[in-house]
């Protein structure tokens, strides 16, 4: 999976195998792993990918903390990264008063060793081009405009390849340099000429850097990813710096020898950042909807655009523009803080995994229906929640035997959702999670074939020799989960009919025979199908007796 986009590979053939070997940055990145793990007892992952920006090895849950609370891009390998490395470097050879051209062949080469080592991603390249438009700049006319470095590096990025500009890395990179040279510079220099002290021009320099690269990512982060931090920039204050120390620990410690015991005082600063990050990401506050942060993204851009005197204003009418945006913004985001009431719909999401489905009304009653094989499944139903007020929420498992307990800890459920009931139709072993629902007090029952669970919102199982699937049934909306095997659907369709969405798990050729709406993993031609690749997540509502499809809520 990357950038949200799931790809399917069929019809493989393996044609030949050869006994590799690792190239040079292989054999460095496993280097990295190997050392993180032995000397990092806590946060191995954290630290391998902020040296090398692959956050393969982080924990699931770990990686949504940070994202939800507005610092995923620390780990995502960018300009902050170089600027790290050269403040390191920089800080023995400054000293040296070398000349810029000097200077700069000194830097190169760690430099282009780091980019090597992380792949030569998108932001990575950026970054390492605006670091030698700089110097050049620097050289020829001894100063530089960040602009200007920026403009060149982008021009030269999208030469190379212009695919560069579709990367979710590359955009926010690009956007948070902008914003930077947009508001923050001004900011720069009105503390400057303020003469403020230094404790605090650093403590607002620090706001007024963090301010601008959210402002100048505010729409491409809710486009991707349906939501926006609203503690980015708080979180990001205390963050950036201790990330700084733990990155610089962390290179010290890849040093043979001795050296490797710096990675344990930065295995305690990323448990501190990790706390931090779970804390923020739990608040009631912590992210906005893409639906309510429509007004906030229309201020952040007009914001950048009248901070970076795009807009002829007199003085007094940009101080009294910059007050107004500001006010705006602040508004957006405590309103769109405010957790909504439920309402009647049903959202169906999909993992590799299978499908989750929930649903709501407007008494508050929330069921889910879903194994939480991963946890992905898990976050799709916690980013769901998170935006609503609900009284009592009831999980369905059609196979709990396939709820992996070591991904997502029944803890998770019970304390972070609220589950305060589960239902048990499928069993083929997990007695580990029973127990652990029992110990926390939430019922499990197992209730018998064909039965029917739940209060307003209700579930029907439909057993044909086994449990082929359940019907979900919310005031006129009918949705029906079918599982298992291509026959077992097809003897789903021929027994269940009239249900207005049928969710497959798996794709089936017989879904063009069951009447209603079908959701898939994957798009088919079809004008009854609407796959969950092509469409995004679907919500089922209901409106003066119809009911209602829509997509990426």
């Amino acid at each position: 999976m990357r950038d949200d986009v799931n790809y399917q590979i069929t019809d493989i053939t393996l044609l030949s195998q050869t006994q590799g070997e690792l190239k040079l940055d292989e054999i460095i990145r496993k280097y990295v792993y190997d050392t993180c793990v032995e000397y990092m007892p806590n946060q191995s992952g954290i630290m391998y990918a902020l040296i090398t920006g692959d956050d393969n090895a982080m924990d699931g849950l770990v990686k949504s903390y940070y994202q939800r609370a507005g610092l995923i891009h620390l780990l995502a390998v960018s300009g902050m990264h170089l600027v790290y490395i050269i403040t390191i470097i920089g800080f023995f050879i400054n000293r040296l008063k070398l000349h810029p051209l000097v200077e700069f062949a000194v830097m190169i080469v760690p430099l282009i060793l780091f980019c090597y080592v992380c792949d030569w991603v998108p932001s990575i390249i950026r970054a390492l081009l605006m670091t030698v438009c700089v110097y050049v700049v620097k050289w020829l006319l001894g100063r530089y405009d960040m602009l200007i470095s920026l403009s060149w590096s982008v021009l030269i990025t999208l030469v190379i390849n212009p695919y560069y500009l579709f990367d979710i890395g590359w955009q926010l990179s690009v956007l948070s340099v902008f914003g930077m040279a947009t508001l923050h510079l001004r900011v720069d220099r009105f503390l400057v000429r303020k003469k403020i002290k230094k404790f605090w021009y650093g403590v607002l320099s620090s706001v007024s850097v963090s301010l601008s690269c959210t402002l100048a990512t505010f729409a491409p982060i809710a486009y991707y990813f349906g939501e926006v931090p609203v503690f980015g920039i708080l979180a990001n204050l205390i963050a950036v710096p201790l990330m700084s120390w733990a990155f610089t620990l962390g290179i010290v410690g890849l040093i043979p020898w001795i050296f490797h015991y710096a990675l344990l005082p930065a295995d305690f600063i990323l448990v501190a950042v990790t706390q931090i990050a779970k804390f923020i990401s739990q608040l009631n506050f912590t992210v906005i909807s893409v639906t309510a942060s429509v007004i906030a993204i229309a201020v952040s851009v007009v914001w950048l655009f009248v901070a970076g005197e795009y807009v002829n204003l007199g003085k007094k009418a940009v101080k009294i523009c910059h007050v107004a945006l500001c006010v705006l913004l602040v508004l957006s985001f405590v309103l769109a803080g405010v957790k909504m009431p439920a309402e009647n719909k049903i959202f169906i999401a999909y993992t590799f995994d299978g499908a989750d489905v929930i649903a709501t009304n407007s008494n508050g009653e929330v069921v889910v229906v879903s194994n939480c094989q991963s946890f992905y499944s898990y976050d799709n139903v916690a980013s769901f929640l998170q935006k609503y007020k609900y009284k009592s929420c009831v999980w369905i498992f059609t196979d709990i035997g396939s709820y992996n307990v070591q991904d997502v800890p029944t803890s998770y459920l019970v304390d972070d959702l609220g589950v305060d009931k589960v239902y048990v139709w499928g069993y083929t072993g997990n007695d580990q999670a029973v127990k652990e629902f029992t110990e926390a007090n939430v019922p499990v029952v197992y209730p018998t074939k064909n039965a029917t669970v739940g209060n307003e919102i209700t579930v029907k199982s439909i057993f044909d020799g086994e449990l082929i699937g359940v019907i979900i049934t919310n005031g006129l909306c009918d949705v029906a989960v079918v599982q298992g095997s291509e026959a077992q659907t097809n003897n789903f369709a021929t027994i269940i009919t009239g249900a207005d969405v049928y969710v497959l798990q798996e794709l089936t050729e017989n879904y063009l025979e069951i009447d209603g709406v079908t959701v898939t993993p994957y798009q088919e031609n079809h004008s009854k199908n609407f796959g969950i690749n092509k469409y995004g997540n679907v919500v089922v509502t209901e409106k003066d007796g119809n009911v209602l499809l829509s997509f990426d809520e």
